[in-house]
């Protein structure tokens, strides 16, 4: 409140009856809480929004680099049989299954028939 030099003291009445009768508006109120939990819950909403984008995003992009890896464990499986072949197929050799050591074995390439003899086996 503002008054004259030395007439503030005869405006304290006035002051007085303006703070005595300040009422609140109880729907202007209850509306006004209303509107703040609703901006609340928005918020949070939208917070919850952003979380599940984000869970999306990092689940597609691992979903990608999963089968970007795959692809490339793939390919690079096709070429080193490529590549495995065509090195038999120079140096004239061909890959047997040896039976008593269940491994593969590079022999000597168009016979039609190979044996193994478990007493030859010296290792």
């Amino acid at each position: 409140m503002k008054a004259e030099k030395g007439r503030l003291d005869d405006q304290s009445n006035v002051l007085q009856t303006m703070v005595n009768s300040l009422k609140v508006n109880l729907e202007w109120f209850n509306r006004q809480g209303q509107l703040v939990q609703a901006l609340a819950q928005a918020n949070l909403q939208s917070i919850r929004n952003v979380s599940q984008f984000g869970r999306i995003i990092s689940q597609t992009r691992s979903e990608i680099s999963d089968n970007a890896r795959r692809s490339y464990e793939e390919r690079q499986s096709a070429e080193d049989r490529i590549r495995k072949s065509f090195s038999q197929y120079i140096r004239g050799l061909e890959e047997y299954l040896d039976p008593l050591q269940n491994r593969p074995v590079e022999l000597p390439a168009g016979y039609r028939q190979v044996w193994a003899n478990p007493r030859a086996n010296t290792s």
